[in-house]
Order: C-alpha cells, then sequence, then structure tokens
C-alpha cells in the first residue's frame, strides 16, 4: 500500500562501454535524450494495484505523450579516406617553387544521357619541402579524400597534369599528357570505418601510397643562335658577292677540332662575302651557329678560316687571287636564360699568333689579285739591192709615248729589236723585238713608236739607205 501515490521515473539510454570523448562507438552516435515520466498508482481494494502513465516530458520540458513520445534515435555514420601520392620529374634545368607544375584528381561519372562529366576531388602542387635535393623531381602530395556511407560504392578518377594556357605554360617547358586512371570501391566495415580499395583501369591493385605509381616526365628545352661577324677586303680588283668562303668549326680544350658524327671535322657555319669596290673591306655574312639544348651551356671554341681555293697552284692561289691562310680563334660563352632561350655572346679572341683580338671588328681577311701579261711587236726588214748578211747590225727601238700632266709628250724606251740571223732569206729576215710584261698596275692603254735606228755616220754600213719610216702601236691591256 505504501506504493499507492505519484511516481516520478527518469529514463536515458546506457552509453556504449568503451565509448570515444563524443560518446560514440563503433561508427554509433550516443543518444543523450531523457524523458520524465509520471505514474499514478491505486489501490483497487481487490489485492491489486493499478498504475499508469498520467504525463510525461522531454529533456526541454516538453509535454509529450507516454505511449509514443518517448523514442530513442540514433545514428550510425562511418567514415574513409584515400591519401594519393606522385612523382615530378624534370629533365633539362632544376626544378622550383616558381616553377607552376599543378596536378588533378577527377572523378568521373556519368549522367542519365550517358554524357561523361568530371568533377575534381583532389589537387598537388610544389612546394619547397616536395622538392628533391637534387631539384630533379619533387614529391606529389594530393589533398585527402574523404569519404562518408553517402560514398560506398565504386567511383573512376583520372588522375593528369594540368596543361596550362598557352600564355601560363612555362617558357621552354614540354607537358606530360599521361593520364591515370583509378578505380576505388569504398565498403562499409560495419564499424565505423569505410574500407577503400584501389585499382587500376586493368583491374590490378596498385599501391596508391608510393610516389613512383603516378609519375609525371616533363622536359625543359632551351635554343639559342648567335653570328659571328668578319670583313673581307679584295686589294686588286673588285671583290664579286660570294666570291670567297669561309668556315667556323668547332674545337676542343686541347686545340683539336670536335668530329661530326661521320668522323670529319665538325663546322658549325659557313659564311661568304659581300661585294666591294677594290680594296674597300665587305662584311662576311656567317650562317647562324645554334643551340638547341642546355648541354649547350658553357664556353665553345671556334676557328674561323677562309677555305682554300679549289683547283689551286701549289702556292695556294688561284687566277690571280693569292690565299689567305689566316685564321681566328673565338670563344663564345652560352648561357640559360630559364625561359627557354639560350643568351650566346662572344667574350674573347685571338689571331694566329695568340694575340687579343677585338672578336667584333678584327676579324679581318685580306688577299690580294695578281694579274700579268705579255706584248711582244713583229716586224720585218728588207734590204732592197742585195742579200741580207748575217751579223749585219741594224737596231730597231721601241718607244712608249707619255703625255705629262702639262699635256707634253715624253718618249721612253721599253724594248730594242735586231735582225733575226736564223730568219734570213734571201733579202728578206725577221726582227726580234724584246717581250714587254705587264702587271695590274699597266692596266689602261699604251701608245708605242716603233722605228729603226739611225746610226752615226762613221757607224753606217756602207751602201745602205736606213729606214726612217716609224710606226705607232696602241695597246690596250685589260
Amino acid at each position: 500500500m505504501d506504493a499507492v501515490g505519484t511516481h516520478t521515473y527518469e529514463i536515458t539510454e546506457d552509453p556504449f562501454q568503451g565509448a570515444a570523448e563524443d560518446g560514440s562507438k563503433d561508427g554509433l552516435q550516443a543518444n543523450t535524450q531523457r524523458y520524465i515520466v509520471q505514474v499514478e498508482v491505486s489501490d483497487n481494494r481487490d489485492g491489486t494495484l493499478t498504475a499508469e502513465a498520467v504525463s510525461a516530458t522531454d529533456q526541454n520540458g516538453q509535454t509529450i505523450t507516454p505511449a509514443s513520445g518517448i523514442v530513442f534515435t540514433n545514428n550510425y555514420k562511418a567514415y574513409g579516406s584515400l591519401d594519393l601520392l606522385g612523382i615530378k620529374i624534370l629533365e633539362g634545368r632544376q626544378l622550383t617553387t616558381q616553377d607552376n607544375f599543378r596536378f588533378v584528381v577527377e572523378e568521373e561519372t556519368r549522367d542519365a544521357e550517358g554524357n561523361v562529366n568530371r568533377r575534381q576531388v583532389s589537387s598537388a602542387k610544389l612546394t619547397q619541402e616536395s622538392i628533391a635535393a637534387d631539384k630533379q623531381s619533387a614529391k606529389l602530395v594530393f589533398d585527402r579524400i574523404n569519404y562518408t556511407l553517402a560514398d560506398v560504392g565504386t567511383h573512376t578518377y583520372k588522375i593528369h597534369e594540368v596543361i596550362p594556357e598557352a600564355a601560363e605554360k612555362i617558357a621552354g617547358i614540354t607537358y606530360d599528357t599521361r593520364e591515370y586512371t583509378l578505380v576505388v570501391t569504398v565498403s562499409d566495415k560495419g564499424d565505423g570505418t569505410l574500407t577503400v580499395e584501389t585499382r587500376d583501369a586493368a583491374g590490378n591493385k596498385v599501391d596508391v601510397t608510393k610516389a613512383d605509381t603516378y609519375s609525371f616526365k616533363n622536359s625543359y628545352a632551351a635554343n639559342g643562335d648567335i653570328t659571328l661577324t668578319g670583313s673581307k677586303t679584295l686589294v686588286g680588283r673588285d671583290m664579286k658577292d660570294g666570291e670567297f668562303s669561309f668556315t667556323v668549326r668547332e674545337q676542343n680544350e686541347d686545340g683539336s677540332y670536335k668530329k661530326a658524327a661521320d668522323g670529319t671535322d665538325l663546322i658549325v657555319a659557313t659564311g661568304k662575302n659581300q661585294a666591294a669596290k677594290n680594296g674597300q673591306p665587305a662584311a662576311i655574312t656567317f650562317d647562324p651557329i645554334t643551340y638547341d639544348s642546355v648541354d649547350a651551356v658553357g664556353t665553345h671554341t671556334y676557328e674561323i678560316t677562309e677555305d682554300p681555293f679549289q683547283d689551286a697552284a701549289e702556292d695556294g692561289s688561284k687566277d690571280g687571287l693569292q690565299a689567305n691562310t689566316q685564321s681566328y680563334i673565338v670563344q663564345v660563352e652560352v648561357s640559360d636564360n630559364g625561359d627557354g632561350t639560350l643568351k650566346a655572346e662572344v667574350i674573347s679572341g685571338t689571331d694566329a699568333d695568340g694575340e687579343a683580338i677585338n672578336p667584333a671588328t678584327d676579324i679581318a681577311f685580306i688577299n690580294t689579285y695578281e694579274a700579268s701579261g705579255d706584248h711582244s711587236f713583229y716586224g720585218t726588214k728588207t734590204v732592197a739591192g742585195r742579200d741580207l748578211t748575217p751579223g749585219e747590225d741594224y737596231q730597231f727601238q721601241v718607244e712608249e709615248v707619255i703625255t705629262d700632266e702639262d699635256g707634253k709628250e715624253n718618249r721612253v724606251e721599253v724594248s730594242t729589236g735586231h735582225l733575226n740571223p736564223e730568219t734570213i732569206v734571201g733579202n728578206h729576215g725577221d726582227i726580234l723585238f724584246g717581250t714587254l710584261h705587264y702587271t695590274l698596275a699597266d692596266v689602261g692603254t699604251h701608245t708605242y713608236k716603233i722605228h729603226e735606228v739611225i746610226p752615226a755616220d762613221q757607224d753606217k754600213m756602207a751602201g745602205i739607205s736606213y729606214d726612217k719610216t716609224e710606226y705607232t702601236e696602241i695597246v690596250t691591256v685589260s
């Protein structure tokens, strides 16, 4: 009978044994709800008591229906994650934190129409800490991909390097266009954790925590060129365009020539002269020396020579042109600007004697042109009235007429002649004159007077009347 009356009860859910700080365990979230129920107990006077819930409130004091309002609801949650690693390799130069290489993981899905859509779920970029000591590679740490129960199932990811727009590309860099496929299966272990299984497109298991599983290789290339300068002078006549050719060969440190693939000397450039007037220098037009790799960075030594004439004489001359055996050494320093271009500049030069020169102005080849020609006069001697006799002293003279600046004509003896006894036939014989020799200094027109020398009276041959005829011969030398 002591139970008769009103009783107040609190109803709560027991906490999980070994629960986490937030009360959860194995994915089950704790329920801290509590309810207050009042029960009225009355005596039926027949040896029984009647107990009836007469009211109830929740933990906020809100009245509830005791028969239906006392509800405990728990949530189950499960989580999982995926960490991806990769490696970035750069060939051709060192990596820097300024390199804006970027890599993404995109989930591939299909819509109702079967169209493929992609959504970025993770990315990675270079950091100071990720770049290796040799600065040739960098470890890629992708943002963690987190999963909940909503993600249970299969996910297909595409992992690739982001190829920037042209304006944003790093100069000189060739980007990696490879794309990896990763298939991830997420399943619930029932203990609050999700199992994340990784396979490739062929269904083979892959370890995504190994950096070399996803490797991206880029290459850096740079190029540049330099055009050497020089001059060519021909003394003796005007110089024709391209009349002389020149060769630039690269040397080793010991002065020997570097070799091409076929074993011949490595020729890096050739040149031709421009046209010029007699004695005037003209530029030599050289081919540019090109550098198409960062391997070219450093100092290059070149020898510049004039090519020998084909079918030249023993002394190297040909057609009046004297060979030039001068050689010059120039050193070119090639450096990488880091933007896909190479800077090449001439830093020193020497002549064949090892004397320092200014490579910009002192590489000069001078040749001379020499020309010569001969002219012989021809005449005959006839004596009327008797035959000629060998030993008879007939003399002849060739004089050049030279007009001075005042217009006065002067004569200069340039050749003499005498009767050639071997040609005497009867009263007739040939006159043998000395040959005239010409050089470039004699180019022009020459006027000659040819006559018989009249001896003094005491030297005249008896009975001979000497010929006073004077002949004029004009010779043009060109």
